[in-house]
């Protein structure tokens, strides 16, 4: 809805050329009773009725034409109003005659106009006129309704300027925009940083070539302009690879002029990176375990995230070591920069260091064209886990030390540094200290690595969390496969709780997703798990004795699933099974459980 009070003093104005070609006294306000002119101010500003000169009173006849919505014409106010009747200011009132007609945008009231007389040749002038009058001032009223439309579209283009630029500005991309003519019509100041340029020198595109003496651009500009479609190329500013974009601006088919956008290529490959190696957003409340071993190392993991020093971890295959290297880095001070991976057991000796360190074009034979970035500088601001850290090839562990010592590397080929500040989690599957007697691998850079030593215990050390890891992936190809199991059957979950596993958790879930798939009745059965697991069966090598807190913590659970967690469940739960409630309650506490059974 449009506002008058956007125009105030043109409504001033108004008033006054209104009062003098009428000779009367004029008022008008908005919608909300709010006086935005008036003729008479100077003469009434003192008298009783009109104390407060901002808002018209509640008798006020303009105001009961905007609530009513209709033109109120009186000849003689105190006879024919009977809210003249009634006001208190009746007696010091000296208007005699009005004029009040609403003031109207598409159907909306937007405020009023009313002319008053205060003597006997001012009604008479009022009478004599009011046909004539009343056309005069809504013409007056259309005049004031299209002065505040365009004050009103002013202003929102204003806003949409305002807002393009802080759009513009807020682009990753350094970007210039240009008219037909090709005359700068907007550039965002990480253009001018990109590129070390003066603010606002650039008047026309082609005062960037000054600055970038490239003929690659100079060409592909030169194409943009001449065919006039939307154009991308790689060209090269001080030995960064930069991708450019030109899209053109087609108003009602005609060409307006375009844009220009430029971004380093290896910002869209850490992007590219950082957002495929933060998809995975774990936290330690997802790493399941409440094992006494599991509990403490997540306090320790945790504790030691917060700060800067290097992490080594050590654990099998399966163990979790990388689902705890994200979790240390969400966990730390360098959470919102990129978590980059590198598998040492997964690269090719003679590309590991070009995986590292990064390489320009032409470095070696079958270098990448454009040169790569490594994962150094990818993880730059944030941390860099290298996996399976015993894989590292053995003349290439010094550069590697030298590269966390001074925290600066050098892309192969290239003869400049380039400074990284970066947090270093590295994991292995094997005995360091032995490799280290045997000469295949540096003590130095283990020391360097292993500041904060973490172990991850095997599956088999932490039997108690194999229950809670069925019912987390049970849950899980559930969802995935689109399918209904309620649980294991007894024999299956014992079978399961009581294997080696030495595949660790990987292991496990491989063996679930199987079952989950495989099954076809309410619960996973013994005969749902893997042959191998038959067969052990067969040989009596699973059903082996179990530990009694195991099978006590199994019946427990299994009452709970039966009777429920509510203070009435426990309490037939433990009728179930043979104990009084405060027992039971001692059982829960003691088996971990009370936390998840409230």
């Amino acid at each position: 809805m449009l506002d008058l009070k956007s125009v105030r003093d043109f409504i001033k104005e108004t008033v006054e050329v209104l009062a003098i070609a009428t000779d009367m006294e004029v008022i008008i306000c908005d919608n909300r009773s709010m006086v935005l002119g008036d003729s008479n101010i100077e003469e009434t500003k003192d008298m009783d009725f009109r104390k407060n000169l901002d808002i018209l009173s509640d008798h006020s006849i303009v105001r009961q034409a905007i609530d009513e919505g209709r033109r109120i014409i009186y000849s003689e106010c105190k006879r024919e109003n009977p809210a003249c009747q009634i006001c208190v200011n009746s007696s010091t009132c000296l208007i005699n005659s009005i004029i009040a007609i609403p003031i109207k945008d598409n159907g909306s009231i937007i405020g009023g106009i009313g002319l008053y007389a205060y003597n006997d040749e001012g009604q008479q002038l009022l009478n004599k006129k009011n046909d004539k009058l009343i056309d005069f001032v809504e013409k007056i009223s259309d005049m004031l309704v299209s002065k505040a439309r365009e004050k009103t579209d002013k202003i929102a283009i204003q806003i949409a300027n305002e807002q393009l630029r802080l759009l513009v500005e807020s682009l990753d991309e350094a970007i210039i925009g240009f008219d037909s003519n090709n005359t700068v019509i907007n550039a965002n100041s990480k253009l001018y940083k990109l590129f070390n340029i003066p603010k606002k020198s650039i008047r026309v595109v082609e005062d960037i070539y000054g600055y970038f003496k490239d003929v690659k651009l100079y060409e592909f500009l030169n194409q943009c302009f001449e065919k006039r479609v939307p154009e991308k190329a790689a060209i090269t500013f001080k030995e960064e690879e930069l991708i450019t974009l030109y899209k053109p601006v087609i108003v009602e088919n005609e060409y307006m002029g375009g844009l220009i956008y430029f971004k380093k290529g290896s910002d869209i490959y850490k992007d590219i990176k950082t957002i495929k190696n933060n998809y995975f957003n774990v936290t330690f409340r997802d790493i399941a375990g409440k094992s006494e071993k599991m509990i403490k190392l997540k306090e320790s993991a945790e504790h030691f995230a917060k700060g800067p020093s290097n992490i080594f971890i050590q654990g099998k295959s399966g163990t979790g070591k990388e689902m705890f290297a994200r979790a240390i880095h969400n966990a730390s001070l360098v959470s919102n920069g990129p978590f980059i991976v590198i598998n040492c057991a997964a690269i090719p000796e003679n590309l590991m260091e070009s995986e590292l360190f990064g390489h320009k074009e032409g470095a070696f034979t079958g270098s990448m064209k454009g040169g790569q970035v490594g994962k150094f500088q990818l993880a730059d601001k944030g941390t860099l886990f290298l996996d399976e850290i015993g894989e590292m090839p053995i003349h290439l562990q010094p550069k590697l030390l030298r590269a966390i010592q001074e925290k600066r590397i050098q892309p192969i080929g290239s003869n400049e540094y380039k400074i990284v500040n970066i947090r270093i989690i590295a994991a292995t599957n094997k005995v360091i200290e032995e490799m280290i007697e045997k000469g295949e691998f540096r003590e130095d850079l283990y020391y360097r690595l292993n500041v904060i030593p973490l172990y991850i215990p095997e599956l088999k050390e932490r039997k108690t969390d194999i229950p809670i890891l069925l019912d987390l992936f049970l849950d899980k190809f559930n969802s995935m496969l689109d399918k209904n199991i309620l649980d294991f059957d007894e024999t299956s979950r014992s079978v399961l709780s009581n294997y080696e596993w030495p595949g660790n958790i990987r292991e496990l879930q491989n063996v679930v997703e199987y079952a989950v798939n495989d099954c076809s009745g309410q619960y996973i059965v013994i005969d749902n798990l893997p042959k191998k697991f038959l067969k052990g069966l067969d040989s009596n090598n699973f059903l082996k004795i179990q530990p009694l807190r195991d099978i006590e913590e199994y019946y427990i659970r299994e009452a709970l699933k039966v009777y429920g967690n509510t203070y009435k469940g426990k309490s037939d739960a433990a009728k179930a099974l043979g104990i009084s409630r405060s027992t039971f309650y001692r059982r829960l506490a003691y088996l971990g459980l009370d936390e998840n059974y409230e």
